[in-house]
């Protein structure tokens, strides 16, 4: 369908027609400002709980993860600092509940979840304050039972937050599905009064087919397009009438949904423990690279980091101390590296680091300069038990070790294997 131009307005165009057909094209009319305002007000009402409401659930996840570290820090380090980041932390998590509270107002069932958590979360903040106003504890039973009460209320709020994210998920399928009935009942209103006009005169039929229907048509095929997830659909019409404000407001729609497509996706691409991207993203990314170093004749390098011991340290620590050490050693690798590179978490204990433009020589430095700073680190668990951390590294670099993601990779495993073999904590070039 191309450009439309017109010099009337729809209103004046049914005004004139009727003359000939008033009660069929007066229903279309009615019709069509009733539908087309309800349709508007429910696009609006998905962008609007989409781009705020989910978005601000996972700030408020995001801020109440960062805010717990600080009191357990505290319990490890005994640093006064850690109480200035948690009263920091604490009050962005509760000036993100009054924004969702006054967002939720209208919305019962999630209000009520939200309460839930926020009463949760009270009960985890009064855990840290208590931790963080004892300057020593020297009881250790005394400190894991003061943590463990923190976090546990602490996961509670997070399980409420979590349902809260799903049931967001729900009312917009729901809001989707009420969008197509008013779709639905929108053509059949306008073909029906279309078809009543044509039995009374041929030629205004005609008129109404072009002016109406068939961008009405093109309006429907475009929703529908935007139902499927192809937000990048647009009409981008220049009309000056009704129809051409609608069709600017779909597009306004479709933009504001692939902006939050976008923003959800980005989210989908995180590792939740560790902050790294995960392994979906590091497919892409590196995938990505290849592909501009075959086109270029450029270096593309791969390492991949495995921790280890890190069983040894489950076993005998408990899982909640091996995935600190996984946040910590994330954080450390991740301040050693380029804006450029990336750093995924692979899977368990594994990382994979992705450095464009860097030869297999650099990679290797690299390798092993943040092997070092990994053995740098001093790690005591809440009781005091200090935990030796260690990575061997594996490097392969594009092309010399192959032109495929599997090729590279599978060289980088295999000199990761070689460097366990010859004791851990080294690092080996394929």
């Amino acid at each position: 369908m191309g450009h439309f131009s017109y010099k009337n307005s729809l209103r004046n165009r049914f005004i004139g027609a009727a003359l000939l057909m008033v009660m069929p094209l007066c229903i279309l009319v009615v019709g069509q400002t009733v539908v087309f305002n309800n349709t508007v007000k429910h696009l609006d009402s998905v962008v609007e709980f989409t781009s705020d409401e989910f978005i601000q659930l996972q700030v408020l996840v995001g801020e109440i993860y960062q805010a717990i570290m600080a009191p357990n820090d505290y319990l490890v380090n005994e640093d006064a600092i850690e109480i200035s980041k948690y009263t920091y932390r604490s009050q962005q998590v509760i000036n993100v509940f009054e924004e969702l509270s006054k967002t939720m107002a209208e919305y019962p069932d999630e209000l009520l979840l939200l309460n839930k958590a926020r009463a949760e979360w009270n009960q985890a903040n009064e855990k840290a304050e208590y931790i963080l106003s004892i300057e020593k504890m020297r009881d250790k039973n005394q400190r894991v039972a003061a943590m463990k009460a923190m976090d546990q209320y602490a996961y509670q709020s997070l399980g409420f937050l979590h349902k809260l994210l799903y049931l967001s998920q729900d009312e917009i399928i729901e809001e989707s599905n009420e969008i197509e009935r008013f779709s639905d009942f929108m053509m059949i209103l306008i073909v029906g009064g279309i078809t009543v006009s044509a039995l009374i005169i041929l030629w205004l039929h005609l008129v109404l087919a072009k002016s109406i229907i068939n961008p009405i048509c093109c309006i429907a095929h475009s929703a529908t397009k935007i139902g499927n997830n192809e937000y990048s659909s647009r009409l981008q019409w220049q009309r000056s009438d009704e129809i051409g404000d609608l069709a600017k407001s779909i597009d306004v729609m479709a933009e504001k949904l692939e902006k939050s497509h976008a923003e959800l996706e980005a989210l989908s691409c995180i590792d939740t423990l560790t902050g790294l991207s995960n392994r979906r993203e590091y497919s892409r990314f590196i995938q990505k690279e290849l592909d501009r170093s075959i086109r270029y004749g450029r270096s593309v390098s791969l390492v991949i980091f495995d921790v280890d011991n890190f069983k040894k340290i489950n076993d005998e620590f408990g899982h909640l101390v091996g995935d600190e050490v996984l946040r910590k050693l994330a954080l450390v690798m991740h301040n050693a590296i380029r804006n450029s590179d990336q750093l995924a978490r692979y899977g368990g204990e594994e990382f994979v680091l992705t450095l464009p433009e860097v030869p297999a020589d650099g990679a290797y430095i690299l390798a092993e300069r943040i092997r070092k700073m990994v053995e740098l680190i001093d790690y005591k668990t809440p009781k005091g038990d200090a935990v030796k951390i260690t990575v061997s590294a594996g490097v392969a670099a594009f092309p010399e070790n192959g032109k495929m993601e599997k090729e590279i990779f599978s060289a980088a495993d295999m000199a990761l294997y070689d460097a366990k073999s010859k004791g851990r904590n080294c690092t080996v070039c394929a």
